[in-house]
């Protein structure tokens, strides 16, 4: 795990004073963030999930679930357990699937 941290510049202003972002090694992708309010207490930490495809031959985000400290409260975004997988192995759809027709067909189903 590679740690970046970053510090609020003198004089600037942002909701958080401080925060460290750690990246995984092998995807480069955020995988934890930890958030500091203006003294410096922490505040909110975001755990970002990932997934390896091995079709892809590469990392992709899943759930992310951010928790406020402060507040008692958590998000949970990108949940994709009643969804079926992505396929990127399919054949491109070609111009005429994106005419305005086509969309409007199917938007009635």
């Amino acid at each position: 795990v590679w740690i970046v941290e970053a510090n609020l510049i003198d004089g600037k202003r942002h909701i958080y004073g401080k925060r460290r972002f750690y990246l995984q090694e092998d995807s480069w992708q955020i995988v934890l963030v930890d958030s500091y309010d203006g003294r410096g207490e922490l505040w909110r930490v975001v755990v970002l999930n990932t997934v390896y495809d091995y079709f892809l031959q590469g990392y992709l985000a899943r759930a992310q679930i951010s928790y406020d400290l402060q507040a008692s409260a958590y998000l949970a975004g990108r949940v994709l357990n009643e969804q079926r997988p992505a396929t990127f192995d399919q054949e491109p759809r070609g111009a005429k699937f994106y005419t305005p027709q086509s969309l409007r067909k199917m938007g009635r189903r």
